[in-house]
């Protein structure tokens, strides 16, 4: 069974024996930043599933997400659920938030172990249509990306820079994340940016405790950075005046 849920995609086991249920762990096959729409169907070799998801530049501030500035990706799982091949294409979708579209990806296959996808689309100012996909059409799905590295955070714990150094060419986005300094244990999502930026402000609407950023490509997201505090400035000591 596959979820889509907050921070990408899981897929959960399920086998029977003998009228018995068993639900297994889940495991994340596709970490994203939010909004991945997925199907999936059985196929010669094990699994196939499909899922969109929106492009780094486009989330999460603007609702009405712009034509082109979507991914459609494609893999194949083994029995176990393991993806042993990946790809991906960009398509064109309507213009708004496709988390309110109830027309998902629908996956097919034959017994070559070929995919093919029918999305919903629809370019500004024409009706919708309905597109197939073949996997075969698609490019191969990137390597994650790695984490960055050499983390800094000037500023106060409510307006602040973030700067990072990235440890690869391939990432085209990065994510950055706060930890709120008044409640919970769980980083929020703060701040989307473009592969060549490697620095964002942001004024946290509370204040933070910590930041970590992640890189992303559309082969997915990266493992966080190491988290770095958000240190409170002291207040500045006024100059003794000479005598």
């Amino acid at each position: 069974m596959a979820l889509d849920g907050y921070r990408g995609l899981t897929l959960v086991p399920i086998t029977t024996s003998s009228g018995t249920l068993t639900v297994g762990s889940p495991k994340t096959l596709f970490p994203w930043i939010c909004c991945t729409q997925s199907d999936i169907t059985s196929d010669a070799n094990g699994y196939a599933i499909s899922w969109r998801y929106p492009k780094p530049s486009s989330i999460p501030y603007d609702p009405r997400i712009l034509t082109s500035q979507w991914y459609l990706g494609v893999a194949h799982l083994n029995s176990g659920g393991d993806r042993y091949s990946g790809t991906f294409t960009s398509i064109n979708v309507a213009t708004h938030d496709l988390s309110f579209d109830l027309a998902g990806p629908s996956t097919a296959t034959n017994r070559l172990g070929d995919t093919a996808v029918t999305i919903r689309e629809q370019l500004p100012g024409s009706v919708p249509r309905v597109r197939a996909y073949f996997d075969w059409e698609m490019t191969p799905m990137p390597a994650l990306p790695t984490a960055p590295r050499n983390v800094v955070v000037n500023g106060s714990r409510d307006n602040f820079v973030v700067s990072w150094e990235p440890t690869s060419n391939d990432a085209t986005g990065f994510v950055v994340e706060v930890l709120p300094a008044l409640y919970g244990g769980t980083f929020d999502l703060s701040s989307v940016v473009t592969g060549d930026q490697r620095s964002v402000s942001i004024r946290y609407y509370t204040a933070a405790s910590a930041v970590r950023v992640r890189a992303v490509n559309a082969g997915g997201m990266s493992e966080a950075s190491e988290p770095v505090p958000v240190v409170k400035p002291l207040p500045r000591r006024r100059a003794m005046g000479s005598r």
